[in-house]
């Protein structure tokens, strides 16, 4: 399972920082001094496949209606 590390922000939009491969690095990330400060902190979600899932099939279905003329 993969993990995304999201940068929370109060009263402004969340902020992709990077994708970590275990839930340890997750942790180990979240837990470094420097990710958390006056409001904000980075967190951790995981990477949720059938939403990527669904998004890729939806762009092959694009490409494929544009190639025929749809």
């Amino acid at each position: 399972m993969r993990y995304d590390i999201i940068r929370f922000k109060f009263k402004e939009e969340n902020e992709f920082i990077k994708s970590v491969d275990t839930l340890e690095e997750a942790q180990a990330h979240c837990n470094q001094e420097d990710t958390h400060g006056d409001g904000w902190f980075d967190g951790y979600r995981e990477q949720n496949h059938q939403h990527r899932h669904g998004l890729l099939e939806s762009a092959f279905k694009i490409l494929a209606d544009e190639r025929n003329g749809r």
